[in-house]
């Protein structure tokens, strides 16, 4: 039976990372030639460079924000357990922890909903 369970669950994650795979695609390759097409072939090595390090910078930042919100809503102790495996008396942190990544997948999924809204006004 619980092999079973762990099937489900690695088939649900093989799926959901098809369907971010999918998604990354459909954005990363007409983003990168639209940088690239808007810089003269001799400033090519810099686009290049600048748009690699502001896609680092982007995954940097959104890693820390969502992780400075979910913090906040575990709380210190509960934070502790999460990231030490520390135990400090009886904590209950899973109700803590999927409210803080609900509000963590609503904050990106506006900041998401702006940056396609933004997308779409550049000019053709």
């Amino acid at each position: 039976m619980l092999l079973l369970l762990n099937i489900k669950y690695a088939i649900y994650i093989a799926i959901s990372l098809m369907i971010l795979g999918i998604g990354f695609g459909f954005f990363s390759a007409p983003n990168t030639n639209s940088v690239m097409g808007s810089v003269t072939p001799d400033k090519y090595g810099v686009a290049s460079g600048v748009l690699g390090t502001m896609r680092f910078m982007g995954q940097l930042l959104s890693i820390t924000v969502a992780s400075a919100i979910l913090v906040s809503y575990l709380g210190k102790y509960a934070s502790l357990y999460l990231f030490t495996g520390i135990m400090m008396g009886n904590i209950t942190v899973y109700q803590s922890i999927i409210t803080g990544l609900r509000v963590v997948l609503v904050i990106s999924a506006v900041l998401s909903f702006i940056g396609v809204y933004t997308s779409l006004l550049r000019e053709k």
